[in-house]
């Protein structure tokens, strides 16, 4: 399910920033802090943790849990579907919250 994120976001410890950013480490890290990204104002001021709960709500409906969100792909509707990518990001986490 992740092939679908990889057009516009890497995975890999040191990969560069894609049209989206790394993704590397998401679990657990503040909103916007992944360095050499330039965020949108909605992600920056959203405040938000990327625990389990708000991955899943983000991928469900990016532009309405951040409006404002540079994202614009338009969710994944299907809750298996967008917890196989969840499960994934988790899986490749070298850091653990």
């Amino acid at each position: 399910m992740f092939l679908q994120c990889r057009a516009c976001h890497t995975i890999g410890d040191g990969d560069a920033n894609g049209i989206g950013p790394n993704l590397h480490n998401v679990f657990g890290a503040k909103a916007a802090s992944h360095a050499g990204y330039d965020y949108s104002k909605g992600l920056k001021s959203s405040g938000m943790i990327w625990s389990r709960a708000n991955l899943d709500a983000f991928l469900q409906a990016p532009s309405a849990k951040v409006p404002g969100t540079k994202m614009t792909f338009q969710g994944i509707v299907d809750d298996k579907q967008r917890a196989a990518v969840i499960d994934y990001l988790a899986s490749v986490q070298t850091e653990r919250p």
